[in-house]
């Protein structure tokens, strides 16, 4: 079971045209942690001043796959790894957080592959989840099962 927060999260944005992640909040914990083995290829704060394009994304960490899979964990309060870094699945990036153009704390999630990491999938189906808003459990069966909970 692919999961960026343990246990419990709520889906409040879903992935489309328009917005190409997932913005989810952690219900059973604020760290955020890696859905896959890789090496850290950034671990920075995006300032307005410094990168107009992607300022909104504010502190954010990407993880690469061995496959060249990438992978965006967005608006943390704070980063936990550094670029060079080699983590593994369930390894803690950092902590959700509300900065760059966040409306409240949350990880927005995104995946992107192809040549130049422009071409971005859907992240619930990565996870395993589906595309829409929704609070989701850890089953018992290796599956996220969606609750109407909290």
């Amino acid at each position: 079971m692919k999961t960026i927060f343990p246990k419990k999260f709520k889906i409040t944005q879903g992935y489309s045209r328009s917005h190409g992640g997932l913005d989810i909040v952690g219900l059973a914990g604020t760290n955020i942690i890696s859905p896959v083995s890789g090496v850290v290829k950034s671990s920075t704060w995006v300032s307005k001043e410094a990168d107009p394009l992607t300022w909104e994304w504010g502190n954010y960490v990407r993880v690469d796959d061995a496959s060249g899979t990438r992978y965006f964990f967005c608006h943390m309060a704070s980063r936990s790894v550094t670029v060079g870094q080699r983590v593994n699945i369930g390894d803690t990036l950092g902590i959700m957080g509300n900065t760059g153009k966040s409306d409240g704390a949350h990880c927005h999630f995104e995946v992107r592959t192809g040549a130049s990491a422009t071409s971005r999938i859907n992240p619930a189906d990565f996870l395993g989840v589906p595309n829409r808003c929704g609070t989701y459990t850890a089953g018992s069966t290796s599956k996220w099962v969606e609750t109407s909970e909290g």
